[in-house]
């Protein structure tokens, strides 16, 4: 379908799909739009492929859909989704104000924009809910994550990420890469990430404005130049974020700068007080030596 206003259900995509236009490419529907449209219970098989970038290097490109602000529930991608630009999703590519609920990615995707996610890529204003993805993540630009590339204004609740996330540019992490004034609640990480830029996190790269993250848990390895967290990377953008009691992290974090300061085991860089969590260095940067390889939960 290449636009609806309406509810799409039980519908299955097996072809490959490419596309050059400007108004989204989706396995599915290329554009949902209103709010009251909806695609449910429906999968995509096939590749999906955008060629298309406008003036900001935007392509919207989604395994499910191409671009939208309806609903998406109980929908699985298998296909690989590629964007020669950014907002590249394994269900949505861009979701503003949407509902993504109990969907699945399990195609690789891969970005050449910034904005990049396994469920979705650019989602403000959203509600994720009850979403995995197993499909790796790799993009050239910032915000990058296994979950949403960029969250802000937005609620993710209990999704997982099981796969390898890499990003080339700022803000890349297991769930959320670039998240202001979001909630980020009981959501896991099993995925290894790598950013090689600033800000790289288990859950969260930029934990910024107002972002609360709680109830979270990573287990996989972080490894980022700068601002390198088993949680968040960076907080504290604006003084308001912070990350909650209750996220544990059970990688190892490592950054590839030499001595580099802001390492932790929980945030990399907090700009803010220590009233959420414990203040010592080993979950908190700056350290001292540079290096940190081990297991240690917050309280």
């Amino acid at each position: 379908v290449g636009w609806t206003n309406t509810t799409v259900t039980g519908t299955t995509n097996n072809g490959n799909v490419a596309g050059s236009g400007g108004f989204g490419v989706g396995g599915v529907v290329g554009w949902l739009s209103g709010t009251a449209a909806k695609v449910e219970y429906s999968n995509n098989y096939g590749k999906v492929t955008s060629t298309f970038v406008d003036d900001s290097n935007i392509t919207k490109v989604g395994g499910i859909v191409g671009y939208g602000s309806g609903h998406i529930d109980n929908c699985i991608n298998y296909g690989d989704v590629e964007g020669k630009g950014g907002r590249t999703g394994g269900i949505n590519g861009d979701q503003n104000g949407a509902t993504l609920t109990n969907s699945k990615n399990y195609g690789k995707v891969t970005s050449g924009g910034a904005t990049t996610g396994g469920i979705a890529g650019y989602a403000p204003n959203a509600q994720i809910t009850n979403c995995i993805n197993e499909g790796s993540v790799y993009s050239t630009h910032e915000n990058v994550g296994g979950i949403v590339g960029n969250a802000a204004k937005s609620t993710v609740v209990d999704c997982t990420n099981y796969a390898d996330i890499h990003g080339k540019a700022n803000n890349v992490a297991g769930i959320a890469g670039q998240c202001g004034g979001a909630t980020i609640t009981s959501c896991v990480n099993n995925g290894d990430i790598t950013g090689e830029a600033v800000s790289t996190g288990g859950i969260t790269g930029n934990n910024a404005t107002s972002t609360v993250t709680t109830k979270c848990t990573n287990n996989g390895d972080v490894t980022g130049k700068t601002k390198v967290g088993g949680i968040a990377g960076y907080c504290g953008y604006g003084s308001y974020a912070h990350v909650a009691e209750g996220n544990v992290n059970t990688g190892k974090v490592v950054s590839t700068n030499e001595d580099e300061e802001y390492l932790g085991l929980i945030i990399g860089h907090y700009n803010h007080t220590y009233t959420d969590i414990p203040a010592e260095e080993e979950y908190i940067g700056p350290v001292n030596d540079g290096t940190i390889e081990g297991v240690l939960p917050s309280a």
